[in-house]
């Protein structure tokens, strides 16, 4: 009995191989900087959550326990432990610790009363330059 022997020799040139390559990188590429423009926008829409009500929420539930919102010095903190003298109406933490940073890791900025906008407090993220600029992101209308 005579086996079956291929005729040719089957094997992947140079040619098809460089190909293959190059439409990988292609699609790297292209997922590659989608996926950072995506990123960009969800911590955008997560630093825009707890500016505009994670923390006002929060802070509204620390003022109906204890009376008023936290002072400057007390900072967002004092929803996460209670400020001295507060210890028997405090009822948090209203927020996580890990919560008082924006997406970027700089902690959110607290000012009572209002300095900025018509409401009883500010709260804002100084967004990702991490420094005051048109990109920060405010509880307060920022004109541009």
């Amino acid at each position: 009995m005579e086996r079956n022997k291929p005729d040719k020799f089957m094997a992947v040139s140079v040619v098809e191989m460089m190909i293959l390559l190059g439409i990988i990188f292609v699609l790297c590429a292209f997922f590659y900087t989608n996926y950072f423009k995506l990123m960009d926008k969800s911590r955008l829409i997560v630093a825009r959550t707890y500016v505009l009500e994670t923390l006002p929420s929060a802070l509204e539930s620390y003022k109906i326990d204890i009376g008023d919102y936290p002072e400057d010095d007390q900072g967002l903190e004092a929803l996460t432990y209670p400020p001295v003298g507060t210890e028997h109406k405090w009822k948090g933490p209203y927020i996580s610790k890990d919560n008082l940073q924006d997406p970027w890791g700089n902690d959110y900025l607290y000012t009572y009363p209002s300095t900025q906008g018509d409401g009883d407090f500010d709260v804002w993220s100084l967004g990702k330059d991490g420094i005051p600029s048109s990109d920060d992101i405010t509880n307060w209308r920022m004109e541009n």
